[in-house]
C-alpha cells in the first residue's frame, strides 16, 4: 500500500498485478509517498504491504473520502500463471534456496509448485481474487481501477492524474519477472471454464479490464 498525504491518494497493491514495480515507482517519483504506514492525527498506523481497501477505509474513516483511490487488476488466468512460476522459481524460491527466512505459507506454495504441475496446481491453488482487495462485500470501493494487460499506458494515465512525471513510467523497472509461455498456453477450454467459475466474482467486476 502507498499514501500520500500531500498529493492525497492511495494505491492498494493487489498481489501479481505489478505491484512490485508499481510501488518501486511511486516511492521514487513522489517524495511524499509512503509505504505501508498511515498518520491519523499524531497517530501512526503500520499497515500490511497488501492490506484491502475496505480495512483501509476502516481504518481512516472519513478521511478515506479525501484520497483518490485506486488498484490494478489482472486476468485470473494470467495472475494464476504468474503465481505458479513466482513460487517455483521467483522471488520465494530464490529466498529459500539462498537460505533466508520464509513465511510457512510462501514454502508451502513453493513446494507444491515445485513439485506439481502447472495441470494440476491451477486448481488446487487458492488465493485471494483481486475483488478481496478491492471489495467489500457488494461493491469495488475504489475510485478507479486500472489494467494491468496495458500496464504502461494505465500507468501514465493514472501518474497524470495524481500529478507526477508521466515520462518516468517508460523507464519502469519489471519487478520479480519470470519466464514463461503466454498464459492461454496452459489452458484448455474446459480449464479455462473451471478457472472462470473459480474466480467469477473477479470476471464479474472486472471482466472489462481483462
Amino acid at each position: 500500500m502507498i499514501i500520500s498525504d500531500d498529493k492525497k491518494y492511495i494505491f492498494i497493491a493487489v498481489p501479481k498485478t505489478g505491484t512490485s514495480s508499481i510501488t518501486d515507482l511511486l516511492l521514487n517519483s513522489d517524495r511524499s509517498a509512503k509505504r505501508n504506514t498511515v498518520s491519523i492525527g499524531e497517530k501512526i498506523i503500520q499497515t500490511n504491504e497488501h492490506i484491502t481497501a475496505k480495512n483501509l477505509r476502516n481504518i481512516l474513516g472519513d478521511n478515506w473520502k479525501e484520497y483518490y483511490t485506486f488498484g490494478f487488476v489482472r486476468n485470473p488466468l494470467d495472475r494464476l500463471v504468474s503465481f505458479y512460476f513466482f513460487y517455483k522459481e521467483g522471488r520465494v524460491a530464490q529466498r529459500i534456496i539462498e537460505g533466508e527466512s520464509v513465511k510457512f505459507r510462501a514454502r508451502f506454495h513453493h513446494i507444491m509448485a515445485k513439485y506439481i504441475t502447472m495441470f494440476l496446481w491451477r486448481y488446487l491453488y487458492f488465493g485471494k481474487d483481486c475483488s478481496y482487495y478491492l471489495c467489500d462485500e457488494n461493491n469495488i470501493i475504489v475510485d478507479k481501477v486500472y489494467s494491468f494487460k496495458n500496464i504502461r499506458t494505465e500507468l501514465k494515465g493514472l501518474f497524470n492524474r495524481i500529478g507526477l512525471d508521466e515520462s518516468v513510467v517508460d523507464d519502469m523497472k519489471k519487478m520479480n519477472p519470470t519466464e514463461h509461455k503466454h498464459y492461454l498456453e496452459y489452458y484448455g477450454n474446459i480449464s479455462r471454464k473451471i478457472i472462470g467459475f473459480k474466480y467469477r466474482r473477479d470476471y464479474k467486476n472486472f471482466s472489462i479490464y481483462f
